[in-house]
């Protein structure tokens, strides 16, 4: 199997490709092969989960604003500590 830096440096090379093809045909074919490398490495991520314990109001709303800022959605479990900020992330498997 190939690994994953392997994968991200194809995928670059692909890339640069892709952004001077010439003709639709060209692009076409680079976009297929790119997308593909890009399944790959999504078969290689799996979700972390990470709890924080905040239990200060404001800074628990500082760092939820935070999150969100940065496209990561903070979560509570029903009956979870009202401290207790959860977060749910993608893991590089290697």
């Amino acid at each position: 199997m190939i690994g994953e830096t392997e994968l991200r440096e194809k995928l670059r090379k692909i890339e640069t490709l892709f952004s001077s093809a010439g003709t639709t045909r060209e692009k076409t074919a680079t976009d297929a092969v790119a997308e593909r490398i890009r399944k790959c490495l999504k078969q290689t991520e799996k979700s972390v989960e990470i709890q924080f314990s905040l239990p200060d109001p404001p800074f628990q709303q500082l760092f939820c604003a935070l999150c969100r800022h940065y496209d990561l959605n903070p979560y509570r479990y029903q009956r979870q500590h009202h401290q207790t900020v959860s977060l749910s992330l993608l893991h590089q498997v290697l």
